[in-house]
C-alpha cells in the first residue's frame, strides 16, 4: 500500500508495529498494558518523516495469544490505541456497512441509519450482536473521550455514523424521529439487535435454595472450559446463562440438545455434577438498547405484545443498565 501511494506521487512510509512493544514474560494484559502499547504506537508513528504513515495491523505478541486474548477484531483494537497514541481528534473506522442501525437492515428493510449513538449504547450494540467496532476498540476510544467515525468504504460521501462522547443527558438520538412507537412515548430505544446461535443452560439447585458458593462454581466450570457468558438470569433454585457457541447445537425430535462445541459439552458434564442441567439450543437474544430507557416506562410490555403478536415464545427477559434482553427460540 505504502508502494502504491509512492507511485502516485503521496510521500508514504510502512511503519512495522509489530514490535510496537516488548511484552515482559509476567505482563499482564490489563488497562495499563493498553495505556503502554497506545504510547509505543503513537511514538513510532510520529518518528515517521511521511506525510502518509501506512501501518501493520499486528502489533506483536501478546501473552496468551492474539487471537484468544482479543480475536479477530484486534485491527480495529491497533487503529484505536494509535489513534489515542497519536492524541487524534477523531478515528474513523472504514467498514463495509453505513454505520449503526435502527435494526439489522439485512433482516429489517426499514430499518434508518444512525447519524449519532452515544458511547454507552454504540458498546452494547456491539457486544449484543451488532458486530460493526470490536468492543475493546470501542472501548479504549470512548475511555479517552475519543469521537469514532463508521464510514462505508463503497461509499465514501455517506455520512455514516458518529459515536461521540455526550456533553449532557439532554442529547438525543436520531431513533426519536425513525422508529414507529406509539405517537405518545418519548423515551425511545437507540436500537434493536439480536444475536443467535445460542444455548441456554439451565443448572437447578438440588437444594431447596441457592447456596452461597452454587453461582461461583458455575462461573468456575465455565471458566475452565473458556465460555463467557452473555446473560444470565438467578431465580431462587436455578441459574440460567446464554452462551453463545459458534457450533451451533442440534436438537433431536424431543429437543433435547446435541452440542457440537466440544468445550460445551465438557462443562455441562461438570456441571451435572453441581446440579440438574437442562439445555436449550436454536435460541435467540434480541437486545433493545437505548440510554432514555432509563427513565422510560412500559417498554417491556410493548415488546412482549410485538413478540407475543408475531408468535414468537419467550423463555426469559432481564434489564440491565440500557437494554432488555429477550431469550426466544430462533427461527422467527
Amino acid at each position: 500500500m505504502s508502494g502504491i501511494l509512492q507511485d502516485q506521487g503521496v510521500c508514504s512510509e510502512m511503519v512495522d508495529l509489530s514490535q510496537a512493544f516488548v511484552f515482559p514474560p509476567d505482563q499482564i494484559v490489563n488497562q495499563a498494558f493498553y495505556d503502554e502499547l497506545a504510547i509505543s504506537m503513537g511514538r513510532l508513528v510520529k518518528d515517521s518523516q511521511a506525510t502518509v504513515p501506512v501501518v501493520t495491523g499486528y502489533f506483536g505478541r501478546i501473552p496468551g495469544g492474539l487471537l484468544a486474548r482479543i480475536g479477530r477484531g484486534y485491527t480495529d483494537l491497533c487503529a484505536s490505541l494509535l489513534t489515542i497514541g497519536l492524541e487524534a481528534e477523531e478515528l474513523q473506522v472504514w467498514k463495509e456497512v453505513e454505520g449503526f442501525y435502527t435494526a439489522d437492515p439485512r433482516r429489517v428493510p426499514n430499518a434508518k441509519l444512525l447519524s449519532s449513538i452515544s458511547p454507552e449504547e454504540a458498546s452494547e450494540l456491539t457486544f449484543n450482536g451488532s458486530e460493526i467496532i470490536h468492543f475493546l476498540a470501542m472501548g479504549q476510544a470512548v475511555r479517552s473521550k475519543i469521537p469514532i467515525r463508521v464510514k462505508n468504504v463503497m461509499n465514501p460521501s455517506g455520512a455514516g455514523t458518529l459515536v461521540k462522547p455526550m456533553e449532557s443527558h439532554s442529547a438525543r438520538t436520531q431513533f426519536d424521529r425513525s422508529i414507529d412507537f406509539d405517537s405518545g412515548q418519548s423515551k425511545r430505544p437507540a436500537a434493536m439487535t439480536s444475536k443467535h446461535d445460542i444455548v441456554v443452560v439451565n443448572v437447578f439447585s438440588q437444594e431447596r435454595s441457592l447456596r452461597p458458593s452454587f453461582f461461583m462454581d458455575v462461573i468456575t466450570v465455565l471458566g475452565r472450559w473458556q465460555l463467557a457468558i452473555d446473560l444470565v438470569c438467578t431465580s431462587q433454585v436455578q441459574l440460567s446463562m446464554a452462551i453463545h457457541s459458534q457450533a451451533p447445537a442440534m436438537v433431536d425430535a424431543d429437543d433435547d440438545a446435541t452440542i457440537a462445541n466440544p468445550n460445551l459439552v465438557e462443562a455441562i458434564e461438570q456441571l451435572r455434577k453441581i446440579g440438574t442441567v437442562k439445555v436449550l439450543s436454536k435460541m435467540a437474544v434480541i437486545s433493545l438498547v437505548g440510554k432514555s430507557m432509563r427513565c422510560s416506562s412500559g417498554t417491556a410490555g410493548r415488546v412482549f405484545t410485538v413478540l407475543g403478536d408475531n408468535d414468537v415464545k419467550i423463555q426469559m427477559i432481564a434489564q440491565v443498565r440500557l437494554e432488555y434482553h429477550v431469550w426466544s427460540r430462533r427461527g422467527r
